[in-house]
């Protein structure tokens, strides 16, 4: 079974529509209760990316305890 993860909405409705299937496929906010999408750093300063760092990190820890990974 394959689990895919987007950052945004809007990719997750890209590979529901190139691929045709909508089972296990989440953004990666969805994964831990969340909605809207990961921010974009891009074109902003330094303290963009080290705040969407620790973002990144804090939602990847609750997806790693969804899935009850150790």
């Amino acid at each position: 079974r394959t689990l895919v993860i987007t950052m945004a909405f809007t990719e997750k409705v890209k590979v529901i529509e190139e691929f045709g299937v909508s089972d296990n496929i989440y953004t990666l906010k969805e994964m831990v209760g969340g909605q809207d999408d990961v921010s974009d750093p891009y074109g902003q300063g330094e303290q963009a990316y080290e705040d969407l760092y620790t973002e990144l990190k804090d939602l990847l820890y609750g997806v790693k305890k969804r899935m009850g990974w150790s």
